[in-house]
């Protein structure tokens, strides 16, 4: 979920890039949001109500990354990315940019056509004040703001309006859903940035690691993943009572820190750190077969 880079330039012949199609695309992060959205929703009532608002958080999300994504290859860039999604997108500009006007026309149409209530148009727009505060001060003029450096503010941010813009979309702004998501969507953003600090070092100095020397290298385990890792789950299990939910959550959880151990998953560590959120229907789904 993390909008950086990985740390690689090995190539991911046929098979791996149909494998991170998604990735390339920047289809991860909607689906992954919509999956919460969806499911979420459907704990609290019991079925899925009008498509309109979780189409809407897809395509928003969708334009977000797709415009960031083609914010880190735009030209003249000193420093090119070296990652397989940014390759594609160097070489795909003319694709992404179709596909990022595709998201911001349509999603500008379920608004101004009436098809979404005022109630999520209205908190949607407050919403985007925090994500205009992530380009400005994480992507356009991070310069500018190294006193935010000593904590994960970039990545608290992402976790923070993905979480609320989840919640929105499902139709509930209470704490109980709020935060333990925004923990585990830290966690998520904190994965990456870790796995790819050798490259947020050159690239994006406003990622939590790149000014550590250390990290992105051989450590295994973080104290703060383990803590959040932990938070996320024991929030979910205190604040919650649907237990599918709370199950999701401390799936995703273990997940995202088992990636660390595989050596082999360097090369791809945003595409599994998203996957690993994407456990909330397969949870639902399971719970309902065997209840």
């Amino acid at each position: 979920m993390n909008i950086s880079s990985n740390n690689t330039t090995r190539k991911s012949g046929l098979f791996g890039t149909v494998l991170l199609l998604p990735s390339f695309l920047c289809l991860d992060a909607p689906l992954v949001a919509i999956s919460w959205s969806t499911a979420d929703q459907y704990l609290q009532r019991g079925f899925l109500s009008a498509y309109e608002p979780h189409a809407a958080l897809f395509l928003v999300v969708w334009g977000i990354y797709l415009f960031d994504r083609l914010h880190d290859t735009r030209p003249g860039l000193r420093e090119q990315r070296n990652s397989l999604r940014h390759r594609f997108a160097l070489r795909h500009r003319g694709l992404l940019l179709s596909l990022f006007v595709t998201a911001f026309t349509a999603s500008a149409l379920l608004v101004f056509t009436g098809k979404i209530v005022r109630f999520f148009w209205a908190w949607g727009t407050i919403l985007a004040i925090p994500v205009l505060f992530y380009f400005v001060a994480f992507r356009f003029f991070s310069g500018r703001f190294k006193w935010l450096r000593p904590l994960p503010t970039k990545e608290i941010t992402i976790g923070l309006c993905f979480a609320a813009g989840v919640c929105l979309a499902s139709g509930s702004f209470q704490v109980t859903r709020l935060v333990p998501l925004a923990i585990l969507f830290l966690l998520n953003c904190l994965i990456i940035a870790r796995a790819e600090a050798a490259e947020d070092r050159i690239s994006d100095p406003a990622a939590f690691y790149s000014s550590a020397p250390n990290e992105g290298t051989d450590e295994r385990f973080n104290g703060w993943e383990i803590t959040l890792a932990v938070c996320s789950a024991g929030a979910a299990w205190l604040l919650r009572n649907e237990i599918p939910f709370r199950l999701a959550v401390t799936a995703s959880a273990i997940w995202l820190m088992a990636i660390p151990l595989v050596r082999a998953a360097r090369q791809s560590v945003q595409s599994l750190a998203d996957a690993a959120l994407l456990t909330p229907w397969p949870v639902v789904a399971g719970w309902l077969f065997f209840r």
